[in-house]
């Protein structure tokens, strides 16, 4: 049976289903960013102000706690050294990409994320930071099961 001649409720063997809620395609597509205007609705609708905190100054702001992180895992002796070596290398992925965006911006007139090519060399650096931590941490842990199971043929073999 073709299509136009099925009934307009369906054959009724399956639940109708509901509509989704219509987007207002014309307000998404000239305010993507509510927190650009300044201001968001609440559920009344009140226009509530925001502080105005684009995604640059949170990512130059999040630098400071981030250094005070590293000086106190720096200070603790227990940090694996190789995990602590990628901590600190991801101060060389904040170094990239801050430059990297800016020539994305000025040069391409492109936002760093839509230039694929250079977005992906400021995130291998990412990357190898979050691979050196890994690795430094498997190694401590490697190295704390190493030295559980000497101490416990210790104890066996001295009783």
């Amino acid at each position: 049976m073709p299509p136009s001649a099925w009934p307009p409720g369906g054959f009724g063997d399956r639940p109708k289903q509901q509509q989704a809620p219509k987007l207002n395609i014309q307000n998404c597509a000239t305010h993507p960013y509510p927190f650009q205007e300044g201001k968001i609705q609440n559920r009344k609708s009140q226009t509530l102000p925001l502080p105005m905190l684009d995604k640059n100054t949170l990512f130059a702001m999040s630098l400071f706690p981030y250094l005070g992180f590293l000086w106190f895992i720096t200070r603790t002796k227990e940090t694996p050294k190789l995990a602590l070596v990628g901590f600190y290398a991801l101060l060389v992925f904040v170094a990239v990409t801050i430059p990297a965006g800016i020539y994305a911006k000025v040069s391409l007139q492109e936002e760093l994320a839509n230039v694929d090519w250079l977005h992906g060399g400021a995130e291998a650096f990412l990357t190898l930071s979050n691979i050196l931590v890994v690795l430094g941490f498997r190694q401590a842990v490697l190295q704390h099961r190493a030295k559980g199971m000497a101490q416990a043929d210790e104890s066996t073999s001295a009783s």
